[in-house]
């Protein structure tokens, strides 16, 4: 990991890509895709001659709100008690907003998860919740418990309940496999929804995700 101009770089090499290519993942973060031949300085010396190109093309960074707090996908109004909490989040304390996006996934899930357990007649035998960025929910299928991502509490809640479906359904499958994603298609309504979502409107609640987390 290297740093120009308060981006971070990150490198993958791989045999299939033919050329260098830089995109970015967020304002900060940028993604070097590189031969799996070439060497790290070949990589960094692409970084650094593309620095025109890095600052022409940096995404605007994106702006948080004082007076609203985001959540399932929206900023909205909250009592003063939690946007205290926000304010102190925006002044760099993220550990009683934490608290807050925790008990508020918890409560959704334990408010939804009966019926879809019911629904798919899949019951886990316990829900653990992390602060992973990336993987937002987990099967650990020995054990049937289920683990879901702080994340998830800034999505729209039908993306939450996609997760729920997707992790449920691990306990039958155990990989994503056609027999997984036929079953899946019989109760999840918002799968494709769910999987736009990801592709393309993420970005934010992953940025968010990463300020309030990853501290």
């Amino acid at each position: 990991m290297i740093e120009f101009d308060d981006l971070q770089l990150k490198i993958v090499r791989n045999r299939n890509y033919k050329n260098f290519r830089l995109s970015y993942k967020n304002s900060y973060e940028v993604l070097l895709s590189a031969p799996k031949s070439a060497s790290l300085q070949s990589c960094y010396r692409f970084f650094w001659e593309s620095k025109k190109w890095l600052l022409d093309n940096r995404p605007k960074p994106f702006l948080l709100k004082d007076d609203m707090v985001f959540v399932s996908g929206k900023w909205i109004f909250v009592s003063d008690e939690v946007l205290s909490k926000w304010v102190k989040f925006l002044n760099g304390d993220s550990l009683e907003i934490c608290d807050f996006y925790k008990v508020y996934l918890k409560e959704y899930v334990d408010s939804t998860l009966p019926t879809i357990c019911k629904k798919m007649d899949l019951y886990p035998s316990s829900i653990v919740y992390g602060k992973g960025i990336n993987t937002l929910g987990s099967c650990y299928i020995n054990t049937k418990k289920i683990r879901f991502s702080l994340r998830l509490a800034l999505m729209p809640k039908y993306v939450v309940d996609s997760v729920i479906m997707h992790e449920l359904a691990h306990l039958k499958y155990k990989s994503h496999n056609a027999l997984f994603w036929n079953f899946l298609k019989e109760y999840d309504e918002n799968l494709s929804n769910t999987q736009k979502y990801l592709k393309t409107d993420g970005r934010f609640d992953r940025y968010l995700a990463m300020k309030l987390f990853k501290k």
